[in-house]
């Protein structure tokens, strides 16, 4: 739940340029055991696409976090 929240934080996607994709989805992936977590393995990434499997076809990045 902490990804998630990470990766629809104020500032990660750009809401205007987001608009236009009614059915966007985000998605977020971290290390997946246990063990590369005591690993050191903290880095998360955050995947946008679309519900029905069209393209984007403009950036909806944001101008990164802010707050």
């Amino acid at each position: 739940g902490q990804v998630s929240a990470l990766c629809t934080a104020p500032g990660i996607v750009d809401l205007g340029a987001a608009a236009a994709y009614p059915d966007l989805q985000v998605t977020a992936s971290f290390p997946a055991s246990e063990q590369q977590w005591k690993d050191g393995q903290r880095s998360y990434y955050c995947f946008l696409n679309r519900s029905g499997g069209e393209p984007l076809t403009s950036s909806v990045a944001g101008s990164g976090p802010t707050g």
